[in-house]
């Protein structure tokens, strides 16, 4: 038979979203399910097409433009059409806005849309809170399934977008481990992250921006300087960055603490860091981070907010502190630093905790068994590839509508 063809649109990605993309285009079954991508010039893009996907430039931004949305809504509805894609799949608030309309005007049979972290922000003004409402309420009658990167993200989008709980479904984020089997040499680590060789690690990873935490883990930082033999690590980049690197001066820890930027190594400076925190203010889904984390056996604090606290059980696997308290961030972290055989254990349960439930490849086969109910259910499946009991259930709901 011939594949059915899936395209996945996606604004410009970083961290966990353009993780997920690009393990989705990775894994994908390729006998049954062919893989593009629409997305903006990029990383993303260059990535993508050394995996041999099919990739499409569209003028897709993070912020609404009439000119440039409407350009990239229209060069959608022709790719879909050029390439007889049959299942469109959006990543985002904003692909998902595009995506779905330009699905709707191509008559795309089979539309999907995953959310990676709450659609609507707080910090948006009341309009566009508004508009994004109204615009999902609309568009999810015209979408088949609506992934959700977390239980809490699930319930925010029932709660707030009032979603038909229906047409919601989690699907947690999976992790590569291949890379975190490999063993680091710490001191040559710490080494080209500009640390000294010797001493205790405490490290932040992340998109550098005010809902990540980062102010506080600085104060954090600060807190602990003074009475610990502790260096400090952020990596990741973003627009604050200069503001964070000026804010660490100004609580003295131009020696202690080093910005790395971005950084590929990721699993081996996990390897060289004894405590990870991420003191998010909002988390919609689950952070790539924490997973990776955890995979490589670090011990992570992390705020009670958004899908973490499904993840994360307090004390067992790590530790939960409430957001914008960096007095108990900074506690949180010693107690780590100082009681080394419990921050292995919970290290080593957090690796356990990983390898039983967040795989990619678990990830991958929940996203294409999502796929093939909806083209079951939709009758584009050809009977000889029906499973036989979505065949008993498509006869049975012939029968009821009869």
């Amino acid at each position: 038979m011939n594949k059915f063809r899936v395209l996945h649109v996606v604004r410009p990605a970083t961290g966990g979203m353009k993780k997920h993309v690009l393990s989705l285009l990775a894994k994908m079954n390729r006998d049954l399910f062919k893989p593009f991508l629409a997305c903006p010039p990029g990383t993303l893009e260059q990535e993508a097409s050394s995996l041999g996907v099919t990739v499409t430039s569209i003028p897709l931004g993070g912020e609404l433009s009439m000119v440039d949305d409407w350009t990239a809504i229209c060069r959608l509805v022709s790719i879909l059409r050029e390439h007889e894609i049959t299942i469109m799949h959006a990543h985002g608030a904003k692909a998902g806005l595009i995506g779905r309309l330009g699905a709707r005007l191509a008559k795309t049979p089979v539309v999907f849309m995953t959310a990676h972290n709450f659609v609507i922000s707080d910090e948006w003004p009341t309009w566009k809170k508004s508009f994004f409402a109204l615009a999902e309420r609309i568009l999810a009658r015209y979408t088949d399934k609506v992934i959700t990167a977390s239980d809490a993200l699930r319930e925010e989008l029932i709660k707030r977008e009032k979603i038909n709980p229906a047409k919601l479904v989690t699907v947690y984020n999976g992790i590569d481990y291949d890379p975190f089997r490999k063993i680091w040499e710490r001191k040559a680590v710490l080494r080209s992250l500009g640390l000294p060789p010797l001493g205790r690690v405490a490290g932040m990873i992340s998109r550098l921006i005010p809902q990540k935490g980062v102010s506080y883990f600085l104060k954090a930082a600060a807190s602990l300087a003074g009475e610990h033999q502790v260096n400090f690590i952020i990596v990741g980049d973003g627009p604050y960055r200069q503001q964070f690197e000026a804010e660490a001066l100004a609580l003295g820890l131009q020696h202690r603490l080093v910005f790395a930027g971005e950084r590929q190594d990721i699993a081996a400076i996990l390897s060289a860091v004894d405590v990870l925190a991420l003191p998010s203010l909002t988390e919609g889904g689950l952070p790539f981070i924490i997973l990776e984390a955890m995979a490589a056996g670090c011990p992570v604090v992390a705020t009670r907010v958004g899908g973490i606290p499904e993840i994360i059980y307090d004390t067992h696997n790590g530790l939960l502190i409430p957001a914008k308290d960096y007095k108990m961030l900074a506690e949180a972290i010693a107690s780590l630093l100082i009681d080394r055989e419990k921050a292995a254990l919970i290290g080593r349960r957090g690796r356990k905790f990983v390898l039983d439930n967040f795989i990619i490849d678990n990830m991958v086969q929940k996203v294409e068994n999502e796929y093939e109910n909806v083209l079951a259910r939709k009758q584009l499946f050809p009977k000889r590839f029906f499973p036989v009991v979505e065949l008993a259930a498509v006869k049975k709901d012939r029968r009821k509508q009869k």
